[in-house]
């Protein structure tokens, strides 16, 4: 299951789902998924949301993020993320604009219902 993610040509994947829209690509011999390109996700309920979602349907997946493509908007959001706890983010390598995601907070028992 890839949720909203659709193949585009080779490796790269686009995903739209009402405001948010995003561009990465899959490296299935490194089994790295990089996000290069997103927008629209806007709050952190959306961002958090977004990459749960991604997470899921690229399970096997390391999970990056190109964040110098990234709207202020949504690097905000993110660090609010981190922040707060919910999401781990890798380090950035000096010089580098990926950052790779450690961890996602699961879900708590009664936000499931």
């Amino acid at each position: 299951m890839r949720s909203n993610w659709k193949t585009q040509k080779g490796d790269e994947w686009c995903y739209e789902d009402g405001a948010i829209k995003s561009i990465a690509d899959f490296d299935s011999h490194t089994q790295i998924f990089t996000i290069r390109d997103l927008s629209g996700a806007s709050t952190k309920s959306k961002l958090l949301a977004f990459i749960r979602l991604t997470q899921s349907g690229f399970s096997n997946a390391t999970l990056e993020l190109k964040v110098s493509r990234f709207s202020q908007d949504v690097e905000s959001q993110l660090r609010l993320l981190q922040s707060s706890g919910i999401i781990e983010l890798a380090p950035q390598q000096l010089g580098s604009s990926v950052v790779k995601i450690n961890y996602v907070k699961p879900k708590s028992w009664w936000q499931l219902w």
